[in-house]
């Protein structure tokens, strides 16, 4: 019997181990789909680890979990995200599974989705400045 839970245990964990294999490589540009401030995203997944830009340039890391039909990652305890691997759709939920905001992502190379993500962060900025006096 203790042979039997082993040999399940390690199938399970090749499982997993295979479906973190199919996300590592992918990149992604993610825009809001529900509020004009929230920012555009643009995400890595590799080695294990989601890597997050903001319009500001910065970057990001956490650990994923991969699953059969999304991805998810958390920020501390507080929140979290999940991508649906059949829509693309990101969603930025609270602890309590509240869901805070939305984006939808399309495939991108990360170098060029960056680059979107900045220059869509200027052109906020920008359009944020106009008219001011000082």
């Amino acid at each position: 019997m203790r042979n039997l839970l082993l040999i399940a245990a390690s199938f399970s964990l090749i499982g997993c181990a295979s479906i973190t294999n199919e996300v590592d490589g992918n990149s992604f540009y993610c825009k809001p789909m529900d509020s004009s401030t929230s920012s555009h995203l643009a995400y890595k997944f590799e080695n294990n680890k989601v890597f997050s830009y903001n319009e500001s340039g910065q970057e990001f890391s956490f650990y994923y979990q991969a699953w059969n039909n999304f991805v998810s990652w958390s920020i501390g305890d507080v929140f979290g995200y999940d991508m649906s691997r059949k829509t693309l759709q990101l969603k930025f939920y609270s602890s309590d599974y509240i869901v805070l905001d939305n984006w939808q992502c399309d495939f991108m190379e990360i170098n060029q989705a960056r680059k979107l993500v900045v220059q869509v962060g200027k052109l906020r900025d920008e359009k944020a400045r106009e008219g001011n006096k000082f």
